[in-house]
């Protein structure tokens, strides 16, 4: 994989299907490794922490509500970073929304941490799912986005301006030629 991301990042323009396998792969690991992340955490903390907490709607709601609020953020810093131009401003667009896409699955384990009912934890579970499927969308995007051809910016010329241009037209102000000193 990391051969293919060098070739990615290095190597002429891939083609749409070739950008579109690699970069889902790219997010399949970072969501992945986020989601295994959070579980491995939660079970640690869960094993460590004697009993659960008393079910609070005030606190289920507050972490769904947050996790609500990182679909569009994940979707908004994942697209304006894929469009910032280039192969790996696409890359980096979909490691970013990977990241911040799997944020709810912390809020997931804050939840099964703080012993709140299965309706919430089924809300979180359908946000990591959407989450997902945003992030899986935003891959194609992002594949199209690095198959284009990348054309250079042209240099500006500079223009000259009227203090610095060569002038080609005679000259109509007298010229003054030094006088000579009077003896």
């Amino acid at each position: 994989m990391i051969q293919r991301l060098r070739g990615f990042a290095a190597g002429p323009p891939p083609d749409p299907v070739e950008a579109a396998s690699l970069l889902r792969l790219v997010y399949l690991a970072v969501f992945g490794a986020q989601l295994l992340l959070a579980f491995l955490v939660g079970a640690l903390l869960a094993s460590l922490v004697p009993g659960t907490g008393a079910p609070n709607d005030v606190i289920a709601l507050v972490l769904l509500a947050v996790a609500v609020f990182h679909l569009p953020l994940g979707w908004l810093f994942g697209h304006a970073a894929i469009h910032a131009g280039g192969r790996q401003s696409a890359l980096s667009g979909v490691i970013a929304a990977g990241v911040l896409l799997s944020i709810p699955a912390w809020f997931g384990a804050l939840l099964v941490l703080s012993g709140q009912r299965a309706m919430y934890l089924i809300g979180i579970m359908s946000v990591v799912a959407v989450g997902y499927a945003l992030g899986f969308v935003l891959t194609g995007v992002a594949a199209r986005a690095a198959a284009a051809p990348e054309t250079p910016t042209p240099t500006p010329t500079p223009t000259p301006t009227p203090s610095t241009a060569p002038s080609t037209a005679p000259s109509t102000a007298p010229s003054r030629e030094p006088e000579e000193p009077s003896r």
